[in-house]
């Protein structure tokens, strides 16, 4: 009897503990309900990323769920951790939020800061406000149509370089690839030329430093579990802490080299179409097309230091911007040419026309004769997007004043937002058969028929992604080198079932992207060894 009552007893303050826990946890989530604003339940403490954090959804196919769970609402909540943030679904919304009413979400939220990392606090996309949209009318020129058609020759020497290093590879056998690595040498190589102007081969010299460094900066500020302790603990205590994220040798290295190439040029006065020759001009060393050569010691030398390090910062988001995604964009445009040969059939021919006529000079002219190349790319953009979702902070009082079933709502000073972009281009509503890979979506006469803010691959309005146009164009030029040298081919390693990778929080295939390359005829090969 004394045995079963003690038994009961634990039991009970066993419940009562559990019980206290679960409201202790729960306690703060009323942040949506208070304002009769639809919510996806969240789990104690952790709130809606529970499965994240045990690995047993991937970050796109949650979202995705939380995007299913909010239907028939234009807007609603979910909480990370402790922190409620607002998901907006509606297209019209999410135009008034990017665009239209831009001043009021000026900003992404963050708290890597100049004081907590030199480099990436000082990136475009960690700044804010004034200073933000000073680096933003600075950097622009670097993406422009002019600097781009400058930038083709450059990609083209390193897509040049790639289909080099696959002939010597394969000879005439089908030859199996890691295409993440493959195409990450490839798009470190441009960043090099384009970003740093360094010529690199980082197929035949696999261990250059720029690529290991390069790879460095994007594995350290990719890092998810970095991203989730920071918000469970806490984004003030890492502020104070001043937890550097990248290591004193990368900061170093690329400090270093930028000021070497600076100085270099100014002494032997070079000038070269890529971003170090903008970033000079920015620090007045250099003249632009029609202006002076501006006198760098009218500032003072706290002036000329904070200054230098925002160059540097420029540079590295160069890396932060265009490895992982553009990498990840050719990963997932070759995987779908090799599992649609119809389609890589059409695109091959289109390229060879196309360079036929130009006795197979590629230019940036020729690259926008490419129809079907656009519609390829596009549509791998749609269903496989740079980021599953892109982010706003509200920097005063907005009002969401909407009709049906959702209530006005008004967005604090500080709230979060999150616009879906992949649940967006997946969404039945806005794009028949979402799941089906089919460039035609992407025609001239198809393509007016998209419905706006539904198809947002790099973001929309002045805070979108700066590098877009660039990364679309490296995509082109490496497919054009790739496409027209070799066939794409599923192999036994290749796995056709795409599942998404639980420990990124982007779209990367927890599979690999494993294709086998065939080497065409030799009068291909030796077309494909004149494209400049």
């Amino acid at each position: 009897m004394d045995r079963s009552f003690d038994v009961m007893c634990v039991l009970s303050i066993g419940v009562v503990i559990c019980l206290t826990g679960y409201v202790i946890g729960m306690w703060q989530y009323n942040f949506f309900s208070m304002k009769k604003v639809k919510f996806v339940p969240p789990y104690p403490f952790v709130g809606n990323i529970a499965p994240l954090l045990l690995k047993t959804r991937s970050f796109p196919d949650m979202v995705q769920d939380w995007y299913r769970k909010l239907r028939r609402h234009s807007f609603g909540g979910i909480y990370n951790f402790l922190s409620p943030i607002v998901i907006l679904k509606d297209p019209h919304l999410i135009k008034r939020i990017l665009v239209k009413d831009f001043e009021y979400f000026v900003n992404r939220p963050g708290i890597i800061t100049e004081d907590v990392d030199p480099l990436l606090g000082n990136c475009l996309m960690s700044l804010k406000g004034k200073q933000w949209k000073e680096m933003r009318s600075v950097l622009d020129p670097t993406f422009s149509p002019k600097m781009l058609k400058h930038m083709v020759g450059l990609i083209s020497k390193c897509g040049l370089q790639m289909t080099e290093h696959l002939s010597e590879r394969s000879g005439d056998e089908i030859l199996t690839l890691n295409m993440k690595e493959f195409f990450s040498r490839f798009v470190s190589d441009v960043i090099a030329s384009c970003g740093f102007g360094m010529e690199c081969d980082s197929f035949k010299q696999p261990d250059n430093i720029f690529y290991k460094m390069a790879k460095t900066v994007h594995n350290v500020a990719s890092r998810p579990n970095m991203i989730l302790w920071r918000n469970l603990v806490s984004p003030r205590l890492f502020q104070l802490l001043k937890v550097q994220r990248l290591p004193t040798k990368v900061h170093d290295y690329f400090k270093s080299l930028v000021y070497n190439t600076m100085k270099f040029r100014e002494v032997e006065d070079i000038v070269r179409p890529d971003m170090i020759h903008l970033l000079m001009q920015m620090r007045g060393e250099v003249s632009g097309d029609e202006e002076e050569t501006k006198i760098a010691s009218e500032e003072t030398e706290k002036r000329h230091e904070t200054v230098d390090e925002r160059l540097v910062a420029q540079a590295v988001l160069f890396i932060l911007a265009g490895l992982d995604s553009s990498t990840t964009l050719l990963c997932w445009a070759s995987h779908l040419l090799a599992t649609h040969p119809d389609v890589q059939l059409r695109l091959s021919n289109e390229i060879e026309t196309v360079l036929g006529e130009k006795n197979g000079k590629l230019t940036y002219e020729e690259l926008g004769n490419m129809k079907y190349l656009d519609m390829v790319l596009s549509e791998t953009l749609r269903l496989f997007p740079p980021t599953v979702m892109t982010e706003r902070v509200c920097v005063k009082s907005y009002t969401i004043n909407e009709t049906g079933p959702d209530p006005s709502f008004v967005l604090p000073k500080g709230q979060v937002v999150w616009i879906p972009i992949f649940p967006l281009h997946r969404d039945p509503k806005h794009f028949s058969e979402p799941e089906r890979f089919d460039p035609e979506r992407f025609s001239d006469e198809n393509k007016p028929r998209i419905k706006p803010f539904t198809y947002l691959p790099f973001g929309a309005g002045r805070r979108s992604c700066i590098g877009s146009d660039l990364a679309f164009l490296l995509a082109k030029v490496a497919l054009v080198h790739l496409i027209s040298s070799s066939t794409l081919h599923v192999v036994s390693k290749t796995k056709t079932r795409i599942r998404f990778d639980k420990d990124q929080l982007t779209l990367s295939n927890e599979n690999g992207f494993w294709l086998g390359v065939e080497p065409k005829n030799k009068t291909s090969s030796k077309s494909s060894s004149n494209l400049r």
